[in-house]
C-alpha cells in the first residue's frame, strides 16, 4: 500500500454531493470523513475507507514533530500537529501542542519594519500559518509543549502576511524575504528551511 494515499481518523475524503458515505466514513457539515486509518475506496457512487494493520501510537516527550501554527495569543501559540508514520507504525497527534513565547530580537540590520497599504510587518518568531519543526518537551494532559530552540528547530514553510506568497530565505539565512512585497521578515527560521526532503529524514531518523 502506498502511504501517500494513506488516510487518518478526520481526514476530508469527498463531499455528500460528489459521493455517498459508506463503510469507515462519518459525515462532518457535507464532508465525509475517514473514522479509521486505512486506504480509500470508491465503489459504485460510493466512498468508503479499508481499514490496514498498523500499530497506532501517541506522541511522547522528547519526539520531534510538524504542525502548524494555528492561534497566536502573543505569549503562546498554538500549533496543530501532523500525524507521522515510520515503518508499521503511525503516530497520531490526539491533542494540540503550544509554544511559550520567548522575547525574539533580530539583530538591527534585519529589524527593517516598514510600512505596506498601512500595514507594518512585525518580526515575530512564528505567525499563524507558519509550518514548523518542533520537539515536545512536556506532554501534558490536554496539550503537548514544544520548543523549538535548536538549530534545526523552527519555521519550515512561511507565507507574507501581506500578499500571501511563500518567503523565501535571506542570503544570510537569519531572515525571509518576500519579492512581491520587498520586506524582510525575522522569525526563528529551521536550517531546514522549505527542505521537504531534509525534514522528513530528520523525522524518521530522530523519531524512534
Amino acid at each position: 500500500m502506498n502511504d501517500e494515499n494513506l488516510m487518518f481518523p478526520g481526514d476530508n475524503l469527498s463531499t455528500e454531493e460528489e459521493f455517498v458515505s459508506s463503510r469507515n466514513t462519518f459525515i462532518d457539515n457535507g464532508n465525509i470523513r475517514a473514522s479509521i486509518i486505512g486506504r480509500t475506496i470508491i465503489e459504485n457512487g460510493s466512498i468508503m475507507v479499508e481499514g490496514i494493520s498498523r500499530e497506532i501510537k501517541s506522541f511522547y516527550r522528547g519526539m520531534y514533530v510538524l504542525g502548524e501554527i494555528t492561534d497566536d495569543l502573543h505569549t503562546i501559540v498554538f500549533v496543530k500537529i501532523d500525524n507521522f508514520k515510520k515503518d508499521k507504525d503511525v503516530y497520531i497527534s490526539f491533542k494540540s501542542g503550544k509554544i511559550i513565547m520567548k522575547s525574539h530580537a533580530p539583530s538591527p540590520r534585519h529589524q527593517r519594519d516598514r510600512d505596506f497599504e498601512g500595514n507594518k510587518m512585525e518580526n515575530k518568531p512564528f505567525g499563524v500559518g507558519d509550518i514548523i519543526l518542533a520537539r515536545i518537551t512536556f506532554d501534558d494532559k490536554d496539550v503537548y509543549t514544544l520548543d523549538c530552540g535548536s538549530i534545526d528547530l523552527g519555521v519550515v514553510y512561511s507565507k507574507c502576511a501581506l500578499c500571501d506568497a511563500l518567503l523565501t530565505l535571506n542570503d544570510d539565512k537569519t531572515s525571509l524575504h518576500c519579492s512581491n512585497c520587498e520586506i524582510d521578515v525575522g522569525k526563528k527560521i529551521s536550517s531546514m528551511y522549505n527542505n521537504s526532503v531534509a525534514v522528513e529524514e530528520f523525522l524518521y531518523k530522530n523519531n524512534r
